[in-house]
């Protein structure tokens, strides 16, 4: 809304910021062309029945004199918004203070959120459960104790031998936050945990003595007696599923996060992450490392080290690449009471999710003896079936964008290595759904019958060689809730309930003698 401007005592135009040139100025074009009218878009403009014939330049004069003054203030403010915007992607790219700061806001956030919601976090799922334990068929169960790996009510970590009926002969229980590990200084600063859980246990073996080896994801791997006692630590950041082979060795998947620039991966912008497989003995020491990065390039296929770029849309020539490339999620040695064919024994096979890729090398050599890359969607759990088959669990989890597609449940299938067809050994269905977007694990068992894990969903479930349901364990923690289940799998017929009972005599000798810690 436009105004006129006011007089003051002596007759005089007034106006906010004007000064004694200002005035005069105004003065004199009042007395020539009438009463001034001011608007906030133009500063002066003559009233509308001079506006057309008037010279209105000495206007902008005034317009442009107010603008020099104001000049060094806008200067300031927009140099203090590029500054923070700067400092912003610093704090993020460098973790510079307040990094953690927001970063444990943003986590007390996502822990609040579910109270005021009602919504369980997503490693709970409501259920109208009661029991644990289902029997279908219980004269084409394949026989055996069942081991188990999953979270409690409280979220503590923990691993359980179960009987057929489901009841739980034994087990360990892991609170991090309880001192479970003194001096975790290998883990970087944003992996430590700082609520429950602290991590999941992603990896379970139990050795022929009853000590049980766990891998905590991404923490480090653990050999705990079956006392609870811890024999050893291992303080290196070890992740997803982890195998014995037949000299109790145990492989598994490694990862070191890198912060520099490295020569050998031109375009990886740090920080980001280099995988390994590492052989660890039985007594918690490290005798070989593989690079995943030197397997690859070796093989002339570092085109795969390159497959997802940070960004192609905005910019088409993009070859930045950080952070979780490749996703090495499972390591396999092939036995040698296997009959060998393409693959033979001692042959390592690999998992990379993140390029939907399975491979089979020697791990002498470092030659790929075969490459499958795009026939599953995020997979993980891969097995020797014979000398020339592999077995994956394809997670299939494009379900995530479209759930009422046919990609709506994971599935077990085999390929043959010599001719590289696939085909579906097992997937769900409306009546009997299957789906884990994430984890799952899949055991096949002495009689023909297959153990499968829906990690996410807190199940595990026996099938017979056509795909009938025989057995199913619902990992139901409290009223109304399922937990997250990492894994089952049935026990060698050796392990017997008497075999607990009788280990478990020992115990207290055992930890009055203390704990070994291996670092």
């Amino acid at each position: 809304m436009s105004s006129h401007v006011r007089s003051d005592p002596q007759g005089s135009p007034t106006w906010r910021g004007c000064d004694v040139e200002c005035r005069r100025a105004v003065a004199s074009f009042t007395d020539r062309m009438g009463p001034i009218l001011f608007t906030p878009e133009t500063n002066f403009l003559p009233n509308a029945d001079a506006a057309a014939g008037a010279d209105v330049k000495f206007l902008q004069r005034i317009s442009y004199a107010e603008l020099r003054k104001k000049t060094p203030v806008v200067m300031f403010v927009l140099s203090l918004m590029f500054w923070a915007f700067v400092y912003g992607v610093a704090v993020e790219k460098f973790h510079l203070f307040p990094f953690h700061i927001i970063r444990q806001a943003e986590e007390g956030a996502q822990e609040t959120l579910p109270i005021f919601t009602g919504e369980l976090p997503w490693y709970y799922q409501p259920t109208d459960r009661t029991e644990t334990v289902v029997a279908h068929r219980p004269s084409a169960f394949s026989e055996g104790l069942t081991l188990v790996s999953g979270l409690t009510k409280e979220g503590n970590l923990e691993v359980k031998v179960l009987t057929r009926g489901g009841e739980a002969l034994h087990q360990w229980r892991i609170d991090w936050f309880d001192g479970f590990w003194p001096d975790p200084s290998h883990i970087p600063e944003e992996d430590l945990p700082r609520k429950r859980p602290a991590t999941i246990i992603n990896g379970i073996a139990l050795l022929k003595n009853g000590d049980l080896v766990v891998n905590l994801d991404l923490l480090g791997m653990v050999r705990v007696g079956l006392c609870g006692n811890v024999v050893w630590r291992l303080p290196y950041q070890t992740h997803h599923a982890l195998h014995v082979d037949e000299t109790e060795n145990i492989w598994v998947a490694g990862q070191k996060r890198i912060r520099e620039r490295s020569p050998d991966l031109p375009g990886y912008q740090p920080p980001f992450v280099e995988f390994t497989v590492l052989k660890v003995t039985p007594g918690g020491d490290i005798v070989r490392e593989i690079s995943i990065v030197e397997v690859l390039t070796k093989n002339k296929l570092h085109g795969l080290l390159y497959m997802s770029p940070k960004d192609t849309w905005s910019d088409n020539w993009s070859m930045e690449f950080s952070g979780d490339t490749l996703h090495l999620n499972a390591v396999e040695i092939f036995p040698s009471h296997l009959q060998p064919g393409i693959f033979e024994a001692g042959d390592v096979m690999i998992s990379l999710r993140n390029i939907n890729a399975v491979m089979v090398f020697n791990p002498d050599t470092l030659r790929i003896k075969y490459l499958s890359i795009g026939k599953v969607v995020r997979q993980h759990n891969p097995h020797f079936v014979d000398g020339t088959s592999i077995s994956i669990f394809d997670n299939n989890n494009v379900a995530n964008v479209a759930p009422e597609s046919q990609a709506s449940q994971s599935r077990i299938v085999v390929v043959d290595a010599r001719n590289d067809r696939m085909h579906v050994m097992y997937t769900g269905s409306s009546e009997q759904p299957f789906y884990t977007g994430i984890l799952g694990r899949h055991q096949w068992l002495p009689n023909g019958n297959m153990l499968i894990t829906e990690s996410v969903k807190g199940h595990a479930f026996e099938i017979d060689p056509e795909g009938k349901l025989v057995w199913e364990y619902f990992h139901v923690v409290d009223n109304g809730r399922l937990a997250l289940l990492t894994e089952a799998q049935r026990l060698p017929s050796f392990f017997t309930p008497s075999f607990f009972e009788e280990g478990r005599r020992t115990c207290g000798e055992t930890r009055a003698a203390g704990v070994s810690t291996r670092r």
